[in-house]
């Protein structure tokens, strides 16, 4: 008599495909996809999700509704920082909130991720279903981050937008952009006046007009709003402490233009709003001659650490006389050079289209402005993300963690690296894996200068050298690219104590931040299918049995707090903060790629617990167009009821929930 077949049996002939080709096009019309070979060290390989269909039941259900949250979310939405970074138009589109946008947690420092995240969620959809729905958005995202890229790789350009009497130009915020002015603009006069008009889009304080000064000693400024959120002219040659301030009485409004204007004329100081004098200062002993010669001369940019400035400029003049009242009045209804005022005789910009990223200088004096990134520009033309490089370089010389400066640069890398690979293997778009190839060169340009002991130290680092899986995803994208800088790429994220740790069996995981470890292992699986070096496979399988179940919950899910604590405590640790989803989707993906290599049952067994306890239920059964609505943490006391919105939304767990449905 046939012995029965085991469930274990069951889930293994469900979930592994036989070592036959894979089938290169599926019905309905697919595009051909590409297909990344299996490594020669698996005994087993997956099915293709073009292979694969779900029945009716509670599986189908929850991937229904996430499939709709894709069709129907708006991808420009998600683009809008990666735009903006590069100075190009948004459209209008409004990022989403949480950790995805410019106010997101510690400063949005980890913003490009969740688009990340996205484009795989898509391309899992397209994948699986055939749905062209979903390729047409894969080919929205990646002809924009296309975009992105080229813009990043050449000075910034104008970006022209309708002004008061014509053209203008706007920084877009997050673009970290402002305008550069010589050193010879304020033309060492001892009377000006400063006139300016200002369409305010954002309401940080201290945002600067013009900042023009040597360091946070030496400047004269204005800025559009105060701590008190009103305008603010202030003159020092001591610092803060010894500011001669103006200071306006109500708010710019956001989205209008409004005129600004400061004169300066023996000790009389006038600040003008839309034509009236706001404040006057009748005991001013300062003034531009006293500052001498500046070095930097800035329009939007501050001399200290405040927000660039976000809005559009149009028609900056700079005279070296105190304009009258009457004059200031005339400026308001007409371009300078109409008005009783004139031209500003020590500078005069009108910031209209300009083909590159210079505007002439209609004073007669020849000083021409310049747009600029505060940051400069990319230090290698492969470099693509949501914000400047300044968070990859502050971490190579970082000793401690500080997410409010630098949040987990290479982890937020690996998402968008991922999902561009996870786009061209569905899609087959050379965009995506050229995009991708791009992001690979421009990390080994920086990594391989520098000393491993540098290396050990960043990755050390709890959260700001998070660098999630993306072990993983580079040697996948040498297999297809074949290039030798990636393999070594991959290696240069080798950690070497968790490694030697865990490949000698000595566990070292209490006080651990446990998901940013677990995606590490699934990456030195992968290095070592690709090189054969044992140490990394045999550190992977002692790291599981380090886990699972040692530090398990009965769900699959591991953490609390998101860190573990000592071994075979785990019912002293049960909170309201317990599993982290992200920790049961990372696990899951060790489990599989270790039952690839060795077919031991506990790893299916371990699958399928932390599959139907914890997963499956991470994914309320609700629709929602805004937000994914999957959990973060699954609280283990009594009475716990999930949250299913969690932290404002677009984090990391939604993110890997998203793929997980």
């Amino acid at each position: 008599m046939a012995r029965a077949l085991s469930r274990r049996t069951l889930l293994q002939a469900a979930l592994l495909a036989t070592a036959a080709p894979a089938v290169t096009c599926a019905a309905g019309g697919r595009a051909a996809a590409a297909t990344l070979p299996a490594p020669s060290a698996w005994a087993l390989r997956p099915f293709e999700l073009k292979d694969v269909r779900l029945g009716q039941g509670v599986f189908a259900t929850k991937r229904q509704l996430m499939l709709d949250h894709g069709r129907g979310y708006d991808v420009n939405r998600l683009l809008q920082v990666f735009r903006a970074n590069a100075g190009l138009s948004t459209g209008g589109a409004v990022a989403p909130g949480g950790w995805e946008g410019l106010d997101g947690e510690a400063n949005g420092n980890l913003r490009g991720h969740y688009t990340g995240h996205f484009l795989t969620m898509l391309s899992q959809a397209y994948a699986s279903t055939g749905d062209q729905a979903y390729a047409d958005r894969i080919a929205t995202m990646v002809g924009a981050l296309t975009e992105v890229r080229a813009a990043l790789r050449t000075s910034p350009r104008m970006l022209a937008v309708t002004g008061k009497w014509g053209g203008a130009h706007e920084n877009v915020r997050g673009s970290y952009q402002y305008v550069d002015l010589p050193a010879a603009v304020l033309g060492g006069a001892s009377a000006i006046t400063l006139s300016v008009w200002v369409k305010p889009t954002h309401n940080a304080n201290w945002q600067r007009v013009f900042d023009f000064g040597n360091n946070t000693t030496r400047y004269m400024y204005l800025a559009s709003r105060n701590g008190n959120g009103v305008p603010r002219f202030a003159i020092t040659t001591s610092g803060p402490g010894g500011e001669q301030a103006l200071n306006g009485t109500a708010a710019l409004p956001l989205g209008q233009w409004s005129h600004l204007a400061v004169t300066i004329s023996g000790t009389t100081g006038t600040l003008y709003v839309n034509g009236t004098a706001v404040a006057q200062n009748t005991s001013m002993t300062l003034n531009p001659a006293a500052l001498g010669t500046l070095t930097n001369n800035w329009l939007g940019r501050s001399n200290f650490a405040d927000p660039v400035f976000a809005g559009a400029f149009d028609e900056f003049n700079v005279y070296s006389r105190a304009l009258t009242a009457a004059d200031i009045t005339s400026l308001q209804t007409k371009e300078a050079k109409l008005s009783s005022a004139g031209l500003g005789n020590l500078a005069s910009y009108y910031f209209a289209t300009t083909a590159d990223d210079t505007w002439a200088d209609a004073s007669g004096r020849g000083l021409t402005a310049r747009l600029r990134r505060t940051w400069g520009g990319p230090s290698h033309p492969g470099f693509l993300a949501a914000y400047p490089e300044t968070q990859f370089i502050d971490l190579e010389t970082r000793t401690s963690a500080d997410y409010t400066k630098v949040w987990a640069p290479y982890y937020t890398a690996h998402k968008i690296l991922k999902g561009l690979l996870d786009a061209y293997l569905a899609t087959d778009d050379a965009r995506a894996l050229d995009l991708a190839s791009g992001m690979c060169d421009w990390m080994y340009s920086r990594l391989s200068k520098l000393p491993d002991a540098t290396l050990q130290r960043m990755w050390g680092i709890f959260s700001s050298g998070e660098f999630g899986g993306i072990v993983e995803t580079i040697v996948d994208l040498y297999t297809v690219t074949g290039k030798a800088e990636h393999l070594a790429l991959a290696k240069l994220f080798d950690l070497d104590t968790l490694i030697d740790a865990c490949a000698a069996n000595t566990d070292t995981l209490d006080g651990l931040h446990a998901n940013q470890h677990i995606p590490i292992m699934t990456g030195y699986v992968r290095l070592y299918d690709a090189t054969g070096e044992t140490r990394y496979l045999n550190a992977a399988k002692n790291f599981w049995n380090m886990v699972v179940p040692n530090r398990m919950y009965g769900i699959g899910g591991t953490s609390t707090g998101e860190f573990w604590k000592a071994r075979g405590v785990i019912a002293g640790t049960i909170s309201d903060t317990n599993a982290e989803t992200c920790c049961a989707y990372n696990l899951l993906k060790l489990s599989r790629m270790l039952f690839f290599h060795d077919q031991d049952p506990k790893y299916l067994e371990y699958y399928e617990r932390a599959l139907y306890n914890q997963v499956l239920g991470s994914k309320q059964d609700k629709a929602d167009a805004e937000k994914p609505l999957v959990t973060y943490f699954i609280g283990l006391t009594p009475g716990h009821v999930r949250d299913y919105t969690p932290k404002q939304g677009t984090t990391c767990c939604e993110g890997t929930g998203m793929e997980s449905a």
